[in-house]
């Protein structure tokens, strides 16, 4: 039996259209495909061999809220019927605007759901339509308050920065907006480019071009604007009122097991990461065939102490709590000051980083180079 004591991660690839900057593993226009997927979904959950609790259950995509609401309160039962849900589980689930209703969302509250995290980007209509996003500024104002009224007061907006043409004072509306939305925890990403998506070919051939300095502006005004109005920066990227951070992805920077179902999902048990396959036929076809194997389509990567040890050191170093010496120690069976004096040194006397009470955190300026950080444990 394989014993998964904290969060349980589950897959639907399905979307309206494909945002110009993503590379995740998603798709639309598969619609014909999306009964016989949750019923694949339905049959890995079952197969699953488990001992243990879960408090945390996340539905990311994809877009979750495009397929029926049915579906995803039905893969939930199941779920809960195959798991032991804590008492106070975190059910979370991710959408977009444009594929929220009050009708969907009373679904979604009825099957056991508190938590919704909501892809706004930007509250831009010109960004919006320039990076693919189906939504406007008025969608996502009316998705929040339909949010609210069906009385999820748990509740995201991921918002983005660096977008092509943004000013700083447009992210600054956009910060400002959601805020007045309410949202007790939102998120800042920085637009990364990825090979293979349109806005990467736009960059690539001059269109647009990215500014390391107006980037770090956006970043160090989203740190100013959701402070003063009471969300802490929790994670590098991630901010929340207190009590409000999303444990789901708190559990996964705290090293904790996790089991992924669907195409694409990913699994870390013990020291062993699983990937399933992305393609959605093979997904699939494997489970209609009715093997026995919950990780029949699934990839398996046995990591080795050292490279669990680096993994553990890259996300500890997002968290603004840092990383727990003792911890690592216990961990990995070797002193965390020890092993990287030099490093530690090096970094704290650059003023990047800083040891208090057995933790080693990034400051503020080390979060502006977290990846050259980072790079030095690797």
């Amino acid at each position: 039996m394989i014993n998964t004591d904290k969060g349980i991660y589950i897959h639907i690839p399905f979307c309206a259209s494909k945002c110009a900057y993503c590379d995740f593993v998603s798709y639309a226009g598969m619609d014909s495909l999306v009964d016989s997927y949750f019923e694949a979904l339905f049959r890995q959950i079952e197969l699953f061999p488990y001992d243990g609790a879960v408090n945390t259950v996340y539905f990311g995509g994809g877009t979750p809220s495009y397929v029926d609401a049915c579906l995803i309160a039905e893969a939930l039962e199941k779920t809960a019927k195959r798991f032991t849900l804590g008492r106070d589980c975190e059910i979370s689930l991710e959408a977009n605007p444009n594929s929220l209703s009050p009708e969907k969302l009373k679904v979604y509250k009825a099957a056991g759901i508190n938590r919704i995290s909501m892809g706004a980007q930007s509250m831009d209509n010109d960004i919006l339509r320039l990076i693919g996003r189906a939504h406007r500024r008025n969608d996502i104002i009316r998705a929040a308050e339909d949010v609210q009224k069906a009385g999820f007061s748990n509740f995201n907006l991921d918002l983005m920065f660096s977008l092509p043409c943004q000013t700083a004072e447009d992210f600054e509306d956009t910060l400002k907006a959601a805020v007045d939305l309410g949202a007790p925890h939102i998120s800042c990403y920085s637009l990364t480019l990825e090979e293979n998506t349109p806005i990467y070919r736009l960059y690539e051939d001059g269109t647009y071009s990215q500014d390391d300095e107006a980037d770090r502006q956006m970043y160090h005004m989203a740190l100013e604007i959701l402070a003063s109005h009471g969300l802490k920066r929790y994670e590098i990227s991630n901010f929340a009122l207190p009590g409000m951070e999303c444990r789901h992805n708190t559990d996964c920077w705290d090293f904790c097991s996790y089991a992924g179902f669907g195409a694409a999902a990913c699994s870390f048990l013990g020291n062993a990461r699983l990937e399933t396959t992305g393609d959605i036929g093979e997904y699939i076809r494997t489970f209609a065939e009715g093997t026995g194997e919950w990780d029949a389509a699934s990839v398996l990567y046995e990591e080795t102490a050292g490279e669990l040890a680096e993994d553990y050191i890259m996300l500890a170093l997002r968290k603004a709590s840092g990383l727990d010496e003792a911890d690592f120690s216990a961990r990995f069976g070797e002193d965390f000051r020890e092993k990287y004096q030099d490093i530690i040194n090096e970094t704290v006397s650059e003023g990047l980083a800083e040891e208090e009470r057995g933790f080693y955190r990034l400051t503020d300026l080390g979060f502006d180079f977290a990846g050259y950080v980072t790079k030095k444990f690797l």
